[in-house]
């Protein structure tokens, strides 16, 4: 890789460092096992700059083209990937959206407070409209075996085409509340107190039990447990088992939008309140302000078929990174948002440099090292000793002593040179490298306080800028300077530039891949 620049290579660590600044995989331990900071999951707010115009989200959904569409209070939305657009109506202008569901011909429904719509083209138009419900309110919908079902305050209806809709039995004043669709081509509907099973042979099974509060939400995760929700309560009945279990001790809070998203892995998300429940591996966790939710009050949650969490709340959020990056940064305790370097030690913890000291992870947090906080840390070593050496800038080597926890420092009068040190290397021997912006340094040999000198190379100046060392498996040095790449081989050193292959001679990264 060819050099830049000395405020572009700033400028490309503070855009990392802004968007993530250290990256960690979620739940990454270290070698023994010790628990790495758990950092924030990185969201993507989306709003009228997205074309987003409505922020009040009631429903999500991805059709089988990979569209993202989204039901708010005031229309529908289709994202491409880039912009969200309106959508329009033609028989007259929709408001607010309460349900989306797919059917087997790939074709929209859409539910409102006041009416069935579907998409045809670019444009919605209203489903049945001698069907009685121009004025009713759509509480959900579900597709099974390709066929849709609404759950309206007229009653239950299944969509034998858009021109066709067929009720289906006697419900109360405000008609079923819920719906969803098993893989056998069971429809599980709610209403107040109660569930109702309606086989593919047209039985009907009734399950009661759940007081006078309304179901606001049925579904079945990967394990083939069933899940009801109202609004202060979360019932579930595992595979096997006869009876409910009441899980609402989970439930932090109420919501106006009880709602619960199955994701393509068979997981359970409960937006909630405060946050988002999370039901993994039998196992609840929470994605929340603590852990990067740009709300603490959610309505919907959606993983699309690349993995990506959305939430919806006033505001649409999206989960950067599937869920596998978190960002560190000062809120979750590092001692600055600019990080150049990272280094785990054999024990597990992680050290990071920052522009304002070093960070060691410890017991789950970021705890700052002592004597650091001047110093701009931009290169992390170890050496055989168990000694930790770290500079940058101002061009002074800090060497902290792994019983004592005590810092000596190494300036000019240990032979540092220039402003910055760019680069700290162990070599296989243990012999100790410098790259500064004023030359190649090496410690000398000798007993007695560490002094380093000042290393002569082929087709150099006398003041060249090194960033980076590597030693490959044949025990070769090699240094990335701006005169070339050059490599200390059988004790002489060479230089390889332009001339010789490379892209370009002045160099800024050299790399030893395990490959070799």
């Amino acid at each position: 890789m060819t050099a830049t620049s000395r405020l572009s290579d700033q400028i490309m660590h503070r855009r990392i460092s802004i968007f993530l600044c250290l990256f960690l995989g979620a739940g990454l331990c270290g070698a023994s096992g010790r628990r790495d900071p758990q950092g924030r999951f990185p969201f993507r707010t989306f709003a009228s700059e997205q074309g987003l115009d409505n922020l009040a989200v009631n429903a999500i959904l991805q059709d089988r083209t990979g569209f993202l569409w989204v039901g708010t209070e005031d229309g529908l939305y289709r994202y491409d990937g880039d912009r969200f657009e309106r959508v329009a109506s033609g028989d007259g202008e929709i408001a607010v959206v309460t349900a989306l569901t797919e059917d087997s011909a790939g074709r929209l429904y859409v539910g409102t407070y006041d009416s069935l719509f579907f998409l045809e083209g670019d444009q919605l138009h209203k489903a049945a409209p001698s069907s009685g419900l121009l004025n009713a309110r759509i509480n959900a919908l579900a597709t099974s075996r390709g066929t849709v079902f609404a759950a309206t305050s007229a009653g239950l209806y299944r969509v034998a085409t858009p021109d066709l809709l067929e009720k289906i039995g006697t419900w109360p004043d405000a008609g079923p509340s819920a719906l969803w669709a098993d893989g056998d081509g069971t429809v599980l509907v709610g209403d107040t107190g109660r569930i109702r099973a309606l086989h593919p042979d047209g039985r009907w099974e009734t399950r009661a039990g759940f007081g006078d509060e309304k179901i606001l939400a049925i579904a079945r995760d990967g394990s083939g447990s069933l899940w009801i929700r109202s609004m202060r309560h979360l019932w579930t009945l595992p595979q096997g088992v006869a009876d409910f279990h009441d899980e609402s001790a989970v439930l932090p809070g109420g919501t106006e939008a009880g709602t619960l998203t199955v994701d393509p892995t068979g997981d359970l998300w409960v937006p909630t309140s405060k946050g988002l429940l999370h039901r993994h591996a039998q196992k609840w966790d929470v994605v929340a302000t603590e852990q990067g939710l740009p709300t603490g009050w959610s309505s919907h949650a959606f993983v699309d078929a690349a993995g990506s969490l959305w939430v919806g709340s006033i505001g649409l959020y999206q989960q950067v990174g599937r869920g596998l990056w978190r960002s560190h940064t000062v809120r979750t305790g590092l001692p600055s948002e600019l990080v150049w370097t990272v280094f785990r030690h054999p024990d597990g913890h992680l050290w990071v440099g920052t522009d304002r000291g070093v960070a060691r992870s410890e017991g789950g947090a970021w705890k700052p090292v002592p004597g650091t906080e001047r110093h701009s840390i931009r290169t992390i070593a170890r050496t055989p000793d168990g000694a930790m050496w770290m500079a940058g800038s101002p061009a002074e080597l800090l060497r902290l002593d792994p019983r004592t926890n005590a810092i000596d420092r190494f300036g000019t009068e240990s032979g540092i040179t220039g402003t910055h040190v760019l680069k700290i290397f162990v070599a296989a021997d243990g012999r100790l490298w410098v790259a500064t912006v004023e030359g190649l340094l090496r410690r000398a040999d000798g007993p007695g306080r560490p002094r380093f000198e000042h290393v002569a190379l082929p087709e150099g100046i006398p003041i060249e800028r090194f960033a980076s060392i590597a030693e490959d498996a044949s025990g070769r040095l090699w240094a990335a300077g701006r005169q070339g790449l050059a490599v200390l081989e059988g004790g002489s050193w060479h230089r390889f530039t332009q001339q010789d292959g490379l892209r370009a001679t002045a160099m800024a990264y050299v790399l030893h891949r395990r490959s070799g």
